[in-house]
């Protein structure tokens, strides 16, 4: 990730920085939790298909129905909240250009 090493390099000289190399700085690192929650959403939207394609498979339907848990236990979630970030997940591959 090149963005990381050029903002991590950035932050170590911010003392010599101007508040517009800052701000700059702020941004980059913006961009690249955009893109590590996109890669996260895209993630557990991967793990819903293959969960749903092991059930087409002939396993048991409920290990579709508990993908949601799945997803809270490991990154330690509320059971809603993951209900909600798979819904948000599962939402964007409608839209790819998202």
């Amino acid at each position: 990730m090149a963005l990381a090493a050029l903002a991590e390099q950035a932050w170590d000289q911010r003392e010599r920085v101007s508040d517009d190399e800052l701000i700059g700085m702020i941004c980059a690192w913006q961009r690249l939790s955009a893109w590590l929650d996109a890669r996260k959403l895209a993630a557990i939207a991967e793990l819903a298909d293959r969960r749903e394609a092991q059930v087409a498979q002939g396993a048991d339907p409920h290990v579709s129905e508990h993908v949601t848990d799945e997803v809270a236990a490991a990154l330690k979630l509320t059971g809603r909240a993951a209900d909600l970030l798979m819904n948000f997940a599962v939402g964007l591959v409608r839209l790819p250009a998202t």
